[in-house]
């Protein structure tokens, strides 16, 4: 058995390899002294910040002096990383009696607090100084922003949001805090909560398919239709059906057909500060060759071949319904996929293949009757609208050439 003399003397390292050769070995210890902490701290709850000595009695360098992190665990020789927020000192103490088990025999541990955390809340957003403000029992929110400087020239004060820590979310309205003050607007908080205090902004933005797209100036029951008629009204191309409004940081669908093309005024909401209108560019086809109009199609779900043909003025005279080119682009591989099409099997045999369905960013390409290869007009059209680039290829599908 090791003398008490060459036990204090052990380090850490010498001290796991004898345990590795010897584990039963029995280390001579003394009695634990007097817990440091009183007895009523015995109960105390641990929290981030907290400061703790760890006694491991006869094994001054097992014991250390630590700060709980914030995700409530203490660093320690030998036992590393050890979780203990949330845990009385009663039951760390016996849990780091267990841990110690695996390395000693009837291990003496002794836990006490020496610096307690300071009770704090979160000013967070478009304050002067944003951090943590000290809490005190009875404390409300305009406390906790003054704490922080006060709000910034840019905040909006008639949204203060109010996360607490238990659980659940308020929006204050403190534009008037020599009124406001010590009244339900001004929220008692409690320790842990979050303020955030937003930016102000005194516009709505509208982006995508619109004539002038950019913000538009705020004022009482705004609604969609003010916002739009402002920026000279949705294009052609647009897609009214998957238009989308952003409010309070959410997004949320806005259906502008059923508001413009069928008078719904339920679509037609009022905006508040800072809202977006997002119109998106409507999916599109090309349809180029011997058409009456080559160009862009817009795409409706469900679609196919004859339908962007017939939605561009349909075919011109000379065109080859035998020789119809469907070609599928993939952007990511710059490289296109062409198969041939016969839309006389459509018409005379009811081949409903020979009209494909189309997808988005499909090209149609319909050839001339006196054209045999067709390979290079396309080729020059897709690389004309930049869809590929001169290192790009096309693979053909079911072509003649």
């Amino acid at each position: 058995m090791l003398s008490r003399k060459s036990t204090l003397k052990i380090t850490i390292s010498l001290f796991s390899s004898l345990l590795a050769v010897c584990p039963a070995v029995s280390l001579a210890q003394t009695a634990a002294p007097p817990a440091v902490a009183a007895a009523d701290t015995v109960a105390y709850t641990l929290m981030p910040q907290d400061r703790v000595s760890v006694v491991v009695v006869n094994f001054p360098e097992l014991s250390a002096q630590v700060t709980v992190t914030p995700d409530g665990s203490v660093e320690l020789p030998l036992l590393n990383t050890v979780h203990v927020g949330g845990k009385t000192l009663s039951e760390v103490t016996a849990d780091m009696r267990t841990r110690y088990k695996k390395y000693l025999v009837d291990p003496s541990v002794s836990i006490s607090l020496i610096e307690e955390h300071k009770q704090i809340v979160s000013v967070t957003g478009f304050v002067q100084r944003p951090g943590l403000a000290e809490f005190k029992p009875g404390m409300r929110v305009l406390e906790a922003i003054a704490q922080a400087g006060g709000v910034a020239p840019t905040a909006d004060s008639t949204r203060v949001s109010l996360t607490k820590h238990a659980g659940g979310k308020l929006t204050l309205d403190l534009d008037h805090p020599d009124k406001q003050a010590g009244t339900d607007a001004d929220a008692v908080l409690d320790e842990g909560d979050v303020i955030y205090v937003p930016e102000q902004k005194s516009e709505v933005s509208v982006v995508g398919e619109v004539k002038a797209p950019g913000s538009v100036p705020y004022k009482n029951e705004l609604k969609v239709l003010d916002a739009l008629a402002v920026t000279g009204g949705v294009l052609d191309d647009a897609d009214l059906k998957n238009s989308k409004i952003t409010h309070d940081g959410v997004e949320q669908p806005l259906d502008l057909n059923a508001l413009l093309r069928n008078g719904d005024m339920t679509y037609n909401v009022t905006l508040s500060k800072g809202d977006r209108i997002l119109i998106p560019l409507a999916v599109r086809t090309y349809v180029f060759g011997a058409v009456q109009r080559p160009g862009f199609y817009t795409l409706k779900e469900g679609d196919r071949v004859l339908d962007a043909i017939n939605g561009c003025g349909g075919t011109s005279p000379d065109a080859s319904l035998k020789n119809i080119r469907l070609v599928r682009i993939a952007k990511d591989k710059n490289s296109a996929v062409a198969t041939q099409l016969n839309l006389e099997d459509y018409f005379k045999k009811g081949q409903i293949q020979a009209n494909s369905l189309l997808q988005p960013g499909d090209a149609v390409f319909v050839s001339q009757k006196q054209q045999k290869d067709s390979s290079g007009g396309l080729w020059g059209i897709l690389n004309g609208m930049n869809i590929l680039n001169a290192g790009a290829r096309i693979l053909t599908h079911g072509l003649g050439y």
